[in-house]
């Protein structure tokens, strides 16, 4: 995105900030490095393919593997699943670019309805379930919590 490449990237260096407007950061710059260095091999792409590690196993829980994104986690949107899949390309020219990357999950972040809560019952129904002469009931209660 802005000239720089990380280099390490990993779960433990992107962390959530409430207190900024965007509610995660990356820390650890010590070892990131312009695009301008010249003793040294650079590419934002090795950061796209280390954000897109983060993002699998934030997904599914587990590294990448032979498994697709979406196989690994069916139930995540295909748009999703597909953006992690193109960051962790194998040959660095097929991975999207930083700025692909922010333009899918904003589209991401709009586009997609917001998975709903499962409703739950309100409280005070155990003691209004009424009696019955067949079949069977099923009696919702929760328990106090101190």
């Amino acid at each position: 995105g802005r000239g720089v490449v990380h280099r390490q990237l990993t779960s433990h260096t992107v962390v959530k900030t409430p207190e900024r407007p965007f509610g995660y950061a990356v820390v650890n710059w010590e070892n990131a490095l312009t695009l301008d260095t010249r003793s040294v091999m650079l590419d934002t792409r090795d950061d796209v393919f280390a954000l897109g590690v983060v993002a699998f196993r934030a997904l599914t829980g587990a590294l990448p593997d032979v498994q697709t994104t979406h196989e690994a986690c069916p139930y995540a949107p295909v748009e999703l699943c597909s953006l992690i899949d193109n960051m962790l390309a194998i040959e660095p020219v097929a991975r999207p670019t930083c700025t692909e990357i922010k333009d899918r999950a904003l589209w991401l972040a709009t586009a997609n309805e917001p998975i709903k809560a499962r409703w739950t019952p309100p409280h005070g129904l155990d003691d209004k379930i009424p009696p019955m002469t067949d079949g069977f009931a099923i009696r919702i209660s929760r328990t106090r919590s101190s």
